[in-house]
């Protein structure tokens, strides 16, 4: 009956989703509530018909052309050529620091305060030899 959200179904939707659905995104912070079927044409302000989207991504399925489908009561997404995007492993903190540490300590990682300092006296900090590495190249 109307546009609007009501707070109720956005707390469940919060609750449900926990943050932006978008396969592998970790927003969970200033989030918008999508249709899968749009108002203007019938769809529901019901949970069954909303997901949670980070402006980014909700931009996309609206204005570039990624789909998101409902299919067997859960969310597929799909790029604008209609290829399926992957569901990827949970990647945002959840405080489990402990677990984190240890993984850390199996694998013979020291993270402390100095890691992230050159070990050359004089030397600097290569910026752009950080971002290359932390940039996924396809």
């Amino acid at each position: 009956k109307t546009r609007t959200i009501p707070p109720a179904i956005r707390r469940a939707l919060k609750q449900r989703d926990g943050g932006c659905r978008f396969p592998g995104c970790t927003c969970t912070r200033f989030l918008d509530a999508h249709r899968i079927d749009h108002w203007a044409d019938g769809g529901e302000t019901s949970i069954s018909n909303l997901l949670l989207l980070c402006p980014y991504h909700h931009r996309l399925v609206h204005e570039v052309g990624y789909q998101i489908l409902k299919t067997d009561g859960e969310f597929e997404f799909r790029t604008p050529t209609g290829a399926v995007i992957p569901e990827v492993p949970e990647t945002r903190f959840r405080e489990n620091v402990e677990s984190i540490q240890r993984q850390n300590q199996q694998r013979g990682l020291v993270i402390d305060f100095a890691t992230g300092l050159p070990r050359s006296p004089g030397a600097y900090m290569d910026y752009g030899m950080v971002v290359d590495g932390l940039i996924v190249r396809e």
